[in-house]
């Protein structure tokens, strides 16, 4: 081990790129509520190409990787209403979101919105990795024991001759890695598997709870981005927020308001609400709703 190090420290100076072509990958689709995932699958890939349209419009003005979880929702009358993709470039997300909301499906058999959520990843083509192993794991440079680089969510592994690789996931996702090579191990992401938990709610007026819930679950991973965006900085933060807001007639969040867990994940969390529309009330009066979310950092 002592004739190693100094082979992996000056291994460390060198990186290779391996080329590609750039993808967007489509993966576990999950629909809650009476449409087929078959359809919405099959409806994605033929979308595919506008996807790529976009992420190639976003490649010129430099290098983005994502590995992400998009939601939408599909309405009654089977036309998509919000869409999620919380990729780390706006511009980016803006595009997808409007490939997704041109999409056109059956109505639901039930009549009601159905949620659908599934991973979506952003391959530029161009991963660089180290010779060796760089000591430092240094993720923007070599690999090693920072791993294959991503600018957004994907963690470190080492590969060649590594020992440890250690990635640093961003939000909204996690990061994970693993090692190659000879001497490569298994990489180690932090944090990860963090979760935005719903608890029961108080709801006053002429809404199904039920249909309250489906459509903050639906966009529970926007509340979850807020949430990871503070834990960065303070590992350990966790606690629950308690989200009060009001649903007017039009079924349009006219007032929100959080407390608990932190003062920047309460403003992101109530501005996110806020953008959720709902069903019309049964009857035209407002409905107030205290939902509770409890959020934990998950393993590390």
């Amino acid at each position: 081990m002592r004739t190693l190090v100094p082979v992996l420290l000056l291994a460390a100076s060198t990186s290779l790129a391996h080329a590609g072509k750039p993808s967007v990958t489509v993966a576990n689709v999950q629909v809650s509520g009476k449409v087929d995932a078959k359809v919405v699958t099959a409806a994605l890939k033929k979308a595919n190409p506008k996807l790529l349209a976009c992420f190639k419009q976003d490649l010129a003005a430099g290098p983005t990787e994502a590995d992400i979880e998009v939601t939408f929702s599909v309405e009654a009358n089977g036309t998509v209403a919000t869409a999620t993709v919380p990729t780390p470039n706006p511009s980016l997300s803006t595009c997808v979101a409007g490939v997704l909301t041109k999409l056109m499906f059956a109505k639901p058999k039930d009549g009601m919105p159905a949620g659908v959520s599934m991973r979506m990843r952003f391959y530029s083509g161009t991963v660089k990795t180290g010779a060796f192993a760089s000591i430092t794991g240094d993720a923007e440079v070599y690999g090693g024991l920072g791993g294959n680089w991503s600018e957004a969510q994907l963690g470190g592994g080492g590969t060649g001759l590594g020992t440890i690789g250690i990635g640093t996931g961003r939000p909204p996702e996690t990061g994970t890695g693993t090692g190659y090579g000879p001497l490569g191990s298994s990489g180690i992401a932090r944090p990860t598997g963090s979760t935005a938990m719903l608890g029961t709610p108080k709801i006053t007026g002429d809404l199904d709870p039920a249909i309250v819930r489906r459509y903050l679950k639906q966009h529970i991973n926007r509340f979850r981005f807020c949430y990871d965006q503070e834990l960065q900085a303070s590992p350990r933060l966790a606690g629950t927020l308690t989200l009060d807001f009001t649903i007017n007639a039009d079924g349009k969040v006219a007032a929100a308001a959080g407390k608990g867990v932190h003062a920047d994940v309460e403003a992101c969390v109530t501005s996110a609400v806020k953008t959720i529309t709902f069903p019309k009330p049964t009857t035209p009066t407002d409905v107030t709703v205290s939902y509770p979310i409890t959020f934990r950092p998950g393993a590390r």
